[in-house]
């Protein structure tokens, strides 16, 4: 069976369905690339390194099990059908016991995570990026589908995922769910800007984050954005979603924006700039306090 099985003994019960591929471990402090990798108490040092003993197609995951992973960034994912999921660590302290912490030993350019292959998943993290620069972003090669990004953290950097204005960078079914965008990011929390198809971006929170949240730029056509929640930073249009003049066929639905006061919203926190988009179930808060039970 060679020095990676093709299916662990080790692997994780419940995390996630068992993979066809390899599985390989990684730990920034604990572990080192001479080792097999292939077991938790011999695991990787890096991502990196992980990342380059993977094959295209064949299914294998990485789990990083640190609670803190400091490696050299861009991390760039080129390896088709690889799944990158942090584990829960024993961590003494109870925040960083859920998910792992990403934090940048060098920044060249792009972000934490490059994404240029499709069938990709980037699962459970905790992003701590660097000023001007997107935590996940997509290289120009990225013109590959099914790139998932799913119960992740997004606290420094400029958005916490964006993709370029290359065509098909990425192309389609890039999926965003379950993702928290916090308040350090400096200029916004999703942006889209490439021209691929029926990506959706679902039960999300943003917590004042400079907007607009999530915005769309770029030609993509056929997206969903259903069930965000929008704590923002200020009461101005289009903060909470601003689909472009190019985006086309989106369905924008039960969304609600609240402008982090007790006061109304005077602005419409969501911006149509196209014609041919569908919004429905969308609101905005503010004054409305209905279920709160009196003092």
């Amino acid at each position: 069976m060679g020095l990676y099985p093709r299916i662990s003994e080790n692997y994780p019960s419940g995390l996630p369905e068992h993979p066809t591929g390899r599985v390989f471990y990684v730990h920034s402090q604990l572990g080192s690339n001479d080792n097999p990798g292939n077991r938790p108490e011999k695991p990787f040092k890096t991502v990196a390194y992980a990342i380059s003993q993977c094959l295209d197609d064949e299914n294998d995951v990485i789990f990083v099990t640190t609670s803190v992973q400091v490696e050299d960034q861009p991390i760039v994912v080129n390896k088709r059908a690889v799944q990158i999921i942090g584990l829960p660590s024993n961590a003494p302290n109870y925040a960083q016991q859920g998910r792992c912490w990403f934090f940048p030993d060098g920044h060249l350019a792009g972000g934490v995570f490059t994404l240029s292959a499709g069938d990709v998943v980037i699962k459970n993290f905790m992003f701590w990026g660097t000023a001007g620069q997107p935590c996940i972003d997509f290289a120009a090669e990225a013109t590959a589908v099914r790139q998932v990004i799913d119960n992740c953290s997004f606290h420094k950097g400029s958005y916490g995922i964006q993709t370029g204005a290359t065509p098909n960078t990425p192309s389609h079914y890039l999926t965003i769910t379950n993702c928290m965008f916090h308040e350090q990011l400096s200029v916004g929390g999703i942006l889209l800007a490439s021209n691929g198809s029926w990506p959706l971006i679902a039960d999300c929170f943003f917590e004042t984050v400079p907007g607009p949240n999530i915005s769309i730029t770029g030609g993509m056509a056929g997206g969903r954005i259903e069930k965000c929640l929008f704590m923002l930073d200020s009461d101005t249009e289009g903060e909470a979603i601003t689909l472009g003049a190019a985006c086309s066929r989106w369905w924008v639905l039960d969304n609600v924006a609240n402008d982090n006061t007790t006061a109304a919203i005077t602005a419409n926190p969501y911006l149509e700039q196209g014609d041919d988009n569908a919004w429905c179930g969308n609101s905005k808060g503010g004054g409305d306090r209905t279920g709160i039970a009196p003092a």
